[in-house]
């Protein structure tokens, strides 16, 4: 069976992060998608999470998650504190030959879970 090109949860993709405001990245970046296929598929959105060489506040506020010895093409840090959902067919949303190893992509999950009081098993609010 071929699936169709549709951005599944691990996968580098890059986009168009145009329009933003703020602090949010800007520009054609590379972001995580953290979102499933089948959500993926169903609405033409994804949960993104931007991939910067920068990152300084992610890094400062414990949110940003190294890419250094994963194996990718795509360099830098995932800047989980900055996750969009994004219209990925509107944003001329390129499939990279990356995808991340599922312990890493578990890293980020158990970094993300915080924001919204989601922790998992053996974590307090106060850890």
């Amino acid at each position: 069976m071929v699936r169709p090109n549709v951005p599944t949860a691990g996968e580098i993709w890059w986009l168009d992060m145009h329009p933003s405001a703020g602090k949010e990245q800007r520009g054609r970046h590379a972001g995580l998608i953290i979102s499933a296929f089948r959500f993926n598929m169903m609405t033409g959105f994804a949960f993104i999470a931007p991939i910067t060489t920068v990152g300084t506040a992610s890094r400062f506020n414990g949110f940003a998650v190294p890419l250094i010895g994963t194996g990718t093409s795509v360099t830098g840090v995932i800047q989980v504190d900055q996750v969009k959902s994004m219209d990925w067919r509107n944003r001329n949303a390129e499939k990279s030959k990356d995808r991340i190893p599922d312990d890493l992509m578990a890293e980020v999950l158990e970094r993300f879970a915080p924001i919204f009081g989601l922790f998992f098993i053996g974590q307090n609010e106060g850890e």
